[in-house]
């Protein structure tokens, strides 16, 4: 326990950034409903937490399976609460046509190319390439969740079923991430290999846990596809909703709705 504890450590350029992000937010787009705010305020919050917390350590020098759960929640939970919490805007962006194109390869490009066992082993050696990792994993995050929830409603493409087909097309693709970085051979991804056991609980990883490099590494391909699993079908359950709410479905069901009711009297009478 410890152990875990002295892990915890808080980056001085990740904290200067966030804090930064969030006086931007006030000045400039000046917030006025709590729930996008507390959206917002909770992506920086999650950023912060995940990136200081022992997961961070594990993920850089112990297993694999915990660098996916950060590349996860930093590539796609904190970029959502972020994009949430932006106020509404009346204003369409230009080019919003290909928009959808550019988000979707990305947020999908960035998830999948950091765990390329060349640029994985170089990032994880070098401080200022895991700094860019983290900013390329939330910017492409940011780029794939605007076109579903862009705060100008005209910027966004259509719920049902654009927007299912095209977190459709996201599953898949991380489907085959998960597949391909659980059955890579072992020895390519170095910092495993020769692993630098400053917390010294190696041996409780490999022998009380059973968490060998062979079992981290197929964990860790399951928990990139499980993980973005749950996020993406959690979304697509929204947008059925928001599509549901919208006034195009409510006046397309009013006639039918008018006819049955008239019906039904008719039937009582």
């Amino acid at each position: 326990m410890n152990a875990f504890l002295s892990a915890w450590h808080w980056p001085l350029p990740q904290m200067v950034a966030s804090a930064a992000a969030l006086v931007f937010y006030f000045l400039k787009f000046r917030p006025r409903e709590a729930g996008r705010i507390a959206c917002f305020v909770s992506g920086l919050a999650l950023f912060i937490l995940t990136i200081a917390s022992p997961l961070d350590l594990l993920g850089r020098q112990y297993l694999l399976s915990a660098e996916v759960i950060m590349h996860v929640i930093v590539a796609l939970a904190v970029p959502l609460c972020l994009v949430g919490g932006l106020p509404r805007s009346p204003d369409a962006l230009p080019g919003n046509r290909i928009l959808p194109y550019v988000g979707w390869v990305a947020g999908s490009l960035t998830i999948a190319v950091w765990f390329l066992p060349s640029v994985f082993d170089a990032t994880l050696k070098n401080s200022w390439l895991w700094d860019v990792m983290q900013i390329t994993l939330v910017a492409g995050g940011v780029a794939f969740w605007w076109p579903l929830f862009s705060p100008a409603r005209t910027s966004r493409i259509k719920p049902v079923p654009a927007g299912i087909w095209y977190l459709f097309g996201a599953m898949i693709w991380c489907s085959f991430a998960g597949m391909l970085l659980a059955f890579t051979n072992l020895d390519a991804f170095q910092p495993y290999v020769r692993v630098q056991d400053t917390l010294g609980i190696l041996s409780f990883i490999r022998e009380d846990l059973e968490l060998t490099r062979a079992a981290d590494q197929e964990t860790g391909g399951m928990l990139l596809w499980l993980g973005t699993m749950a996020i993406f079908l959690t979304t697509v359950m929204v947008l059925f909703y928001q599509w549901y709410r919208s006034p195009e479905v409510r006046n397309e069901f009013k006639p039918q709705q008018a006819a049955t009711v008239k019906k039904a009297r008719e039937g009582q009478a």
